[in-house]
């Protein structure tokens, strides 16, 4: 990692913390979705049943108590409207139960559901329907005795009908169980989900910074005011480096730093070699200068005595 690009770093620990996060939501959003079934379910598949299955239960009840109305008091009226009741009454249960019979059962609602249907068909086929009959005859000896088998058909029905409802029960408690397992695998998933993350992306995010700390050499701010006092000339700013540094900024900047003193030095150096040469050059231009002035000096005598001579010989 110490010889990959900053940038891609960069982009690895966040790649990798998008990956967490997308891990972490793709969790909970399958949560939700599972919730949200659940709840679908227990209501569709429960909850709607189990209102269907009570106003089957209460239509049910209310058809026997209205035979038993009609006999108590057998006027034309209260007969005629208690039939049109318990007719009424039929159709809807037979409407609900349709309803009941199209949503998803298990096999063994199945099962009661096939027992209920031929016990309904029992109680009206030789329990309502005779006692109807009964009751538009005015018949109410006929009518008494077609309200036992009523009783006994009613009755084994109503038993098949409660363990339905009660089926319901239990499939939602089972839905709740499953929807708690589930919410409690999901919940300790998310949080190792959350747990690994953050220790990874503390490894990864302690892993960068070091190494960057490493490839520096330093702070950033230390280096900045490294490079700016190099940049203004001043060579002599103080460099830490680490022991056994030898790869970072910082330690870069320390051996620029001494190979421009040593340049600096060495021209230095040469300046002051220059200088004394010139001076040397100088001093050595000095005399040869009064040389040659003592020695033209030494010439306009010899030719001031070469002419006294000449003179001399000529007057002589």
């Amino acid at each position: 990692m110490n010889n990959m690009k900053v940038g891609t770093r960069l982009s690895l620990v966040l790649g990798l913390l998008a990956v967490l996060l997308v891990a972490i939501g793709g969790v909970g959003l399958y949560g939700i979705a599972s919730s949200n079934a659940s709840l679908k379910s227990v209501y569709e598949d429960r909850t709607v049943p189990a209102q269907l299955l009570g106003e089957i239960d209460s239509l049910m009840l209310n058809n026997r108590l209205a035979v038993v109305g009609a006999i108590a008091t057998p006027t034309p009226e209260y007969i005629a409207k208690n039939i049109a009741t318990v007719e009424a009454n039929i159709a809807t249960i037979t409407k609900d139960w349709d309803a009941y019979a199209a949503t998803t059962l298990t096999t063994e609602e199945a099962t009661l559901a096939k027992q209920f249907t031929e016990e309904r068909k029992a109680y009206v086929a030789s329990g309502l329907q005779p006692a109807l009959a009964a009751l538009r005859a005015n018949d109410m000896m006929e009518a008494r005795i077609v309200l036992d088998k009523l009783r006994t058909s009613h009755d084994a029905a109503n038993k098949t009908l409660d363990a339905l409802v009660q089926l319901q029960v239990d499939e939602a408690k089972k839905e709740y169980e499953a929807a708690t397992a589930l919410y409690g695998a999901i919940r300790t998933l998310a949080i190792a989900s959350m747990a690994i993350g953050l220790a990874l992306a503390a490894v990864f995010g302690w892993l960068l910074v070091r190494g960057i700390s490493r490839q520096l050499g330093a702070e950033p701010g230390e280096v900045l005011a490294v490079t700016s006092a190099i940049a203004q000339g001043d060579l002599t700013t103080p460099i830490a480096v680490r022991e056994g540094d030898r790869a970072s900024v910082m330690a870069g900047m320390l051996a620029m730093q001494q190979s421009l003193a040593k340049v600096v030095g060495e021209v230095r150096a040469s300046s002051d070699s220059i200088a004394t040469g010139s001076a040397q050059i100088a001093t050595g231009n000095s005399d040869l200068s009064q040389r040659t002035e003592e020695q033209a000096a030494n010439l306009q005598q010899t030719a001031a005595s070469m002419e006294q001579i000449s003179s001399t010989v000529r007057n002589s």
